[in-house]
């Protein structure tokens, strides 16, 4: 096709660069391997494709591209750069991810999306691009799958129904930890990737500005409209104010960034990177969506590979990202997966998040698991904001005891995250590394039980105890914080040997 025969002499006329960053002694990044043979499958978009040009290639602006495609008959708006920040911010930023993590990132000034003109095979399309030398890979694109599932009159206080608030091992400990100054999430910023928010709910009162983005709203599930979203948040940052729910991190500065808007479609790689470009070290990102996962059911959005190296590149500059594990009972470590989620082979440095039963800590049947998953959350019975249970005339009134999944799952992890980021900042410390912060929380965490691996379900006292990080004493207690610690220390440390 001719569209094909231009993009070979594009490609042909590329020269090669060395990069600064290859002079550095970085962990090698392992790209995706080229498929044999695309094929198109229920969760690809026939309309676009994701494609990546080879590391260190020149082919870092769009003006050839542009001139091959018009060559082609093919107008100039079928090409475009997919992370449409300027290439200067974005080298910027890969240059300290490398320097901070020791690991090679994406350039992601390689990456593009094209408009596949109609009647196109998109599958020979992409394995005709997959030939060419310079690319490293074609894909399609994804389209977006469902979510992983005080106005009069005056609402009921529903925190005595938010177990996933109590102490260990039922909770996180969300409650004695709160004692300790920034444990609710003071100084961090969290920003929830995904759509479905009823900022100004009675129980959030978020401004619009809240929302980091600029383009339009978009909702691809508008029967669930106002719900998933509002619901995730709740868990978050719910106002402590006597009715409806309390947030596990309440004071942390709430931001959302829309992975869906009616300017760029379904797009959850841009939404990523502008929260990215918004945070410092130590912040987190909440990535509240899934996607088709090694030829089979919902995983985790980085079993995508240009998702993935948007996250490997927020992690590897000090940015916290959590992402659900997704709903689709996908083994991770099966063969379908072909080694894509061994950590021994890459590791983007998120927490990956699955759906555990609150009353042992066993995966639910629906959670994806695997070795790559790190920690659980609550996966039903989760008291929060939205849905419809409770006045379903007004969407700021709404509450629910049942939101369930990884969806409920991740929230309540991102949770423990910022918790601890806030805790040594208060104390003027600085945040831990992502690696470092989940690793803490896996090893304090409270222990799995059953088979299929999502990991413990975080305790955060536990967490703070082995940072040395403990609350002042109960008025009438006689210990001080600092004669507590030891003893926290040993009770943690005895735990861990029982369970081993």
């Amino acid at each position: 096709m001719a569209f094909v025969r231009n993009f070979l002499v594009l490609a042909c006329c590329a020269a090669l660069a060395p990069s600064a960053a290859s002079a550095r002694a970085l962990r090698e990044r392992v790209p995706h391997e080229k498929p044999a043979r695309t094929r198109l499958g229920p969760h690809d978009d026939a309309s676009r494709i994701v494609l990546k040009f080879a590391e260190d290639s020149t082919l870092r602006s769009v003006p050839e591209a542009l001139r091959a495609l018009r060559a082609a008959g093919l107008p100039a708006r079928a090409v475009r750069k997919l992370f449409t920040r300027a290439a200067a911010e974005l080298d910027a930023e890969r240059d300290d991810g490398e320097q901070r993590s020791e690991r090679a990132l994406a350039d992601l000034n390689l990456y593009y999306e094209l408009d596949v003109p109609r009647r196109t095979d998109v599958a020979a399309l992409c394995d005709a691009l997959n030939d060419l030398p310079f690319v490293e890979l074609a894909l399609p694109a994804r389209i977006p799958l469902p979510p992983p599932t005080d106005l009069p009159p005056a609402t009921p206080d529903y925190s005595n129904e938010q177990g996933y608030r109590q102490a260990a091992p039922q909770g996180i400990g969300a409650i004695a930890a709160a004692r300790n100054p920034g444990a609710t999430g003071s100084g961090v910023t969290l920003v929830d990737v995904e759509y479905q928010w009823v900022l100004d709910h009675e129980d959030l009162e978020l401004d619009a500005a809240a929302n980091l983005d600029k383009a339009t709203l978009s909702d691809p599930f508008p029967s669930d409209q106002g719900n998933h979203g509002t619901a995730v948040l709740g868990i978050l940052v719910a106002r402590n104010n006597g009715y409806g729910v309390t947030g596990l991190v309440a004071s942390a500065t709430l931001r959302v960034a829309p992975a869906s808007t009616v300017e760029h479609g379904y797009d959850p790689a841009r939404a990523i990177d502008l929260a990215a470009s918004r945070l410092a070290a130590g912040d987190v990102i909440l990535v509240e969506q899934q996607t088709a996962a090694c030829g089979g059911s919902y995983g985790p959005l980085e079993a995508y590979p240009p998702w993935f190296d948007v996250i490997a590149s927020a992690t590897a500059r000090g940015i916290v990202v959590v992402e659900a594990a997704g709903n689709g009972a996908v083994d991770l470590d099966g063969a379908g997966c072909a080694g894509w989620f061994d950590r021994a082979q890459r590791d983007s440095g998120a927490i990956i998040v699955g759906a555990g039963n609150p009353a042992d800590r066993s995966r639910l049947s629906y959670s994806t698991y695997g070795s790559r998953v790190d920690l659980q959350g609550w996966g039903y019975s989760v008291r929060t904001t939205g849905y419809q249970d409770t006045s379903p005339g007004d969407a700021r009134q709404r509450y629910t005891p049942s939101f369930s999944g990884t969806s409920s799952a991740s929230p309540i992890v991102a949770a423990a995250a910022v918790a601890v980021q806030g805790a040594l900042l208060a104390r003027g410390q600085a945040p831990l590394e992502p690696a470092a912060l989940r690793a803490l929380l896996v090893d304090t965490g409270t222990p799995q039980t059953g088979a299929g691996h999502i990991g413990p379900l975080p305790d955060l006292p536990a967490a703070l105890a082995a940072l040395g990080i403990v609350p002042p004493p109960v008025p009438g207690c006689g210990f001080t914080g600092i004669e507590f610690a030891p003893l926290l220390v040993f009770l943690f440390r005895l735990r861990r040997r029982r369970v081993e």
